[in-house]
């Protein structure tokens, strides 16, 4: 993923420094909103924007504009496999356990075919399986090199902040072990997860990684 480091610092805020800076700087102009990216003075943020923004930068963005449109086709994949898993947890939705239960089950356990009425065979068994059909085999999702597609998988299926422990976000669906058992299932996919976390600069970043406390 580039050079070590890049020189990148990974600045997080606690709350009442949030809260002190809304209105300013950087803050102010993305809506005072995280995440923001300044570098070297051109401020930037959306999440998405920032990822390929920094993808073009680093050289994750393909060789060809047809590679490019490749990797914006796979990003916006990753973004159906999470709206999909938002329809049972929603946000700020509080379930029961039972709830949480039977909708892991949904998610995780329902195979991809046979079609089920209102496509509700379209979980995770059937996202990947499909993505696994169109992936090369080489470890990369596109081009042969890595790519910010590779990372926006890597992030959703294998990344885990430890500090988070399942709690938040759409990471790895907040169950570990039932995201690594359908992901052993497509044996391409992990290898594009597994080759992106080796890759010098996220192996640097992992080792490095600001731990958030909140």
């Amino acid at each position: 993923m580039g050079e070590e480091g890049n020189g990148f610092t990974d600045v997080r805020l606690k709350q009442d420094e949030f809260e002190s800076l809304r209105g300013t700087g950087d803050l102010a102009k993305n809506l005072n909103r995280v995440p923001v990216l300044n570098h070297n003075g051109f401020v930037l943020g959306q999440s998405t924007a920032i990822a390929r923004y920094l993808g073009r930068h680093f050289g994750l963005y393909g060789r060809t504009l047809q590679e490019a449109a490749e990797i914006d086709a796979m990003m916006a994949h990753v973004d159906d496999v999470k709206n999909a898993w938002r329809k049972l947890f929603p946000y700020r939705v509080e379930l029961t356990d039972e709830q949480k239960a039977e909708n892991n089950k949904v998610w995780f356990d329902t195979p991809s075919e046979p079609p089920i009425e209102g496509r509700k065979e379209r979980q995770l068994q059937w996202f990947l399986e499909k993505i696994e059909s169109v992936l090369p085999g080489d470890g990369y999702s596109v081009g042969g090199r890595p790519s910010i597609a590779d990372a926006y998988w890597f992030n959703l299926l294998l990344e885990q902040a430890p500090e988070l422990e399942g709690s938040k976000g759409e990471g790895w669906f907040q169950n570990r072990a039932g995201t690594d058992r359908v992901l052993a299932m497509n044996p391409k996919l992990k290898n594009v997860v597994e080759t992106f976390k080796r890759s010098p600069g996220m192996a640097h970043w992992l080792s490095t990684r600001v731990v958030d406390t909140w």
